[in-house]
C-alpha cells in the first residue's frame, strides 16, 4: 500500500481525532498492512462518530457494537462489558440474549482478565476451556461458549485511570480471526482508548 495513501487516511483522521490518532497510524506504515485494512478505516472513522449522536457511554457502545460487528466479518456473536468498580457489566450485545445482556460479573470472577491486557486484542483459541471451569458454566453452556468451536477476539478499552471496555466478537465455527481483521480491532482499540479517555478530562 503506497504511503500517500496512509497520509490521505492520516489527514482525514487527524480533523477528527487531532494528535491523537497519529501514534495508531504509525503502526499501519511500520507494517505495511493489506489493503483491506485501510478500506476499513472509514468504518472505523464512522464508529468513532457515532458518539455524537449518542447521551451516555452505554448508550454509544450499543451503536458501536452493531456497526463494528459489520466490519469484522468472522463475527457471529458479540458482547460489550464495562469494568468499572471492580465489576464488569454487559452493556450491549449482538446476537445474545437478555440473560447475558443483563449479567455483572466480579473481577474477581472473570477468567478472561489475565490474557488480555489494556489496550491490546488478543484471539483466546482456548477460551471455551476457561469457560468450562467459570462460575457460570451453565449459563456458558447455553451461549455455546464452551464449545471447541468457541473462538473470541477480544479487545480491551482502557478509559481513563478507571474503566476499560472488553469487546468480545465471537465466531462459533472454529474460523480463525484474519490478520486484517485483528489488525483492524487494534486500531480501533487505540483509537477508541485514545477518544474516549479525551472525554472523561
Amino acid at each position: 500500500m503506497c504511503l500517500s495513501t496512509i497520509q490521505a487516511w492520516q489527514k482525514r483522521l487527524a480533523g477528527f481525532l487531532g494528535s491523537y490518532v497519529l501514534a495508531a497510524l504509525k503502526v499501519l506504515e511500520n507494517q505495511k498492512v493489506y489493503k483491506d485494512v485501510i478500506e476499513k478505516l472509514n468504518s472505523v472513522t464512522k464508529i468513532i462518530e457515532l458518539w455524537n449522536k449518542t447521551q451516555t457511554l452505554e448508550e454509544y457502545l450499543t451503536l458501536m457494537l452493531d456497526e463494528l460487528v459489520k466490519v469484522i466479518p468472522e463475527t457471529q456473536k458479540a458482547s460489550v462489558w464495562l469494568l468499572e468498580n471492580d465489576e464488569y457489566k454487559c452493556v450491549a450485545v449482538y446476537n445474545y440474549d437478555d440473560e447475558v445482556k443483563n449479567l455483572v460479573i466480579k473481577a474477581s470472577e472473570d477468567s478472561y482478565g489475565p490474557h488480555i491486557g489494556e489496550n491490546k486484542v488478543v484471539e483466546l483459541l482456548d477460551a471455551y476451556k476457561l469457560n468450562r471451569e467459570s462460575k457460570y458454566k451453565d449459563l456458558w453452556e447455553k451461549t455455546g461458549v464452551t464449545s471447541p468451536n468457541f473462538i473470541p477476539l477480544i479487545g480491551s478499552v482502557k478509559v481513563g485511570d478507571k474503566k476499560v471496555i472488553i469487546i468480545s466478537l465471537d465466531n462459533f465455527e472454529g474460523s480463525r480471526f484474519s490478520e486484517a481483521s485483528k489488525k483492524v480491532l487494534q486500531i480501533f482499540v487505540e483509537l477508541l482508548s485514545t477518544f474516549l479517555s479525551s472525554k472523561e478530562k
